[in-house]
């Protein structure tokens, strides 16, 4: 049975990812098979060994895991703003028209870019 989605709790997820070893993950051989660290100054800095064996998946799933951390930075980033942008729009409740509102010298609400004119009331799509 699905379940509804928890929202997305970015705060929460940056915070872990902050607190994690900054990226891009790389294996190092040198130190033992299988074993990603970030160099990010004169020393390693170790994530583990991660094994992703040698199954039809563990190239992709190699490539997931080094990139990880720069990707949820990224997504992160790209999601507060598109939030950001999504709480200056507003659908226009007489044509349902999207777009940023704002009140001419006229006092009537307009909408942009769609040019639709003289619409009063407007509420959050």
């Amino acid at each position: 049975m699905p379940h509804d989605p928890q929202p997305l709790d970015l705060d929460a997820i940056e915070t872990r990812a902050n607190a994690a070893t900054p990226g891009p993950w790389e294996e190092h051989p040198q130190y033992g098979p299988h074993f990603y660290a970030y160099l990010g100054g004169p020393y390693l800095r170790g994530v583990g060994t991660l094994n992703f064996g040698d199954g039809e998946d563990a190239e992709a799933d190699r490539e997931f895991v080094k990139h990880a951390r720069e990707d949820i930075d990224a997504m992160a980033a790209e999601i507060r703003r598109l939030r950001a942008e999504l709480a200056r729009r507003v659908q226009c409740n007489d044509c349902g028209a999207v777009g940023e509102i704002f009140t001419a010298t006229d006092g009537l609400a307009y909408l942009e870019p769609s040019g639709q004119i003289g619409h009063q009331r407007a509420a959050r799509p």
